[in-house]
C-alpha cells in the first residue's frame, strides 16, 4: 500500500508552494496559525485560491480529532469556526476533505459544522 503524503501548514506562501507541487495527499492544521482574525473575516488558513489548487491537484483539506480534544474552551471554539469556514470553502471548490481519528465521531462532527452529504460520502478517514 502507498504511504500517504501529509503536510503541516504553517505559512500561506509555503502551503501554496506544497499544493502547486501535487507531492501530498493531505494538508492538514490550516487553522493552528497565530494570526488574529479580522472584525468579519476569519484567517482560517484557507483561501479560495488555495482551496481550487487543492480541489485540482486532489489534495484533501484534513483535521486532526485529537488536537481539538486537548484544547481549552475559547481555543477550540475558534479552531472550530476556523474548520467550518475551511469546510465551506472546500465545498465552493470541490476540494475533498479528509479527518484523522474516529469516523463515526468526525462524521458527526463535519456534518454538525456544515459540511455537505457529498462531502461526507467522499470523506476520507484513513490515519494520516
Amino acid at each position: 500500500m502507498k504511504e500517504k503524503k501529509v503536510f503541516a501548514a504553517h505559512d500561506e506562501k509555503e502551503t501554496r508552494k506544497v499544493l502547486e507541487s501535487g507531492n501530498i495527499h493531505v494538508i492538514s492544521d490550516l487553522e493552528s496559525n497565530k494570526r488574529a482574525d479580522k472584525l468579519k473575516h476569519l484567517e482560517s488558513g484557507l483561501t479560495p485560491v488555495l482551496a481550487r489548487i487543492a480541489a485540482d491537484k486532489k489534495v484533501a483539506i484534513g483535521w486532526s480529532l485529537e488536537t481539538l480534544k486537548g484544547k481549552k474552551k475559547y481555543e477550540k471554539a475558534v479552531e472550530l469556526a476556523r474548520i467550518r469556514q475551511n469546510i465551506k470553502l472546500a465545498r465552493k471548490a470541490g476540494a475533498s476533505i479528509a479527518i484523522r481519528g474516529d469516523a463515526q465521531e468526525g462524521t458527526y462532527l463535519l456534518l454538525s459544522l456544515g459540511a455537505s452529504t457529498k462531502q461526507i460520502r467522499n470523506l476520507r478517514t484513513q490515519s494520516f
